[in-house]
């Protein structure tokens, strides 16, 4: 799974819209549809965005591994049924 299509799995999990998730990256549609089809070239910022927001991704959105506490992959979280502190 690249880049792309994990943030798109992080905005399907999170139930972002597509305009929700354009908003808070500030992108345009065109740049979403391209990030998460594709999956390369997303500029650092943008993916800085979106891991300050859900910090709790960022190891795997950029790497696709699960390791430091706290960091995990959404399907995981999407299967727990407590909220990760």
């Amino acid at each position: 799974m690249n880049v792309g299509k994990r943030l798109k799995t992080i905005r399907k999990i999170e139930k972002y819209t597509k305009k929700e998730m354009i908003t808070a990256l500030k992108i345009n549609s065109g740049e979403l549809e391209i990030y998460e089809n594709k999956g390369d070239n997303i500029p650092l910022n943008t993916l800085q965005r979106i891991s300050k927001k859900h910090k709790e991704y960022a190891y795997w959105l950029i790497t696709g591994k699960i390791d430091p506490p706290k960091h995990i992959n959404p399907f995981i979280k999407k299967r727990m049924k407590f909220k990760i502190i």
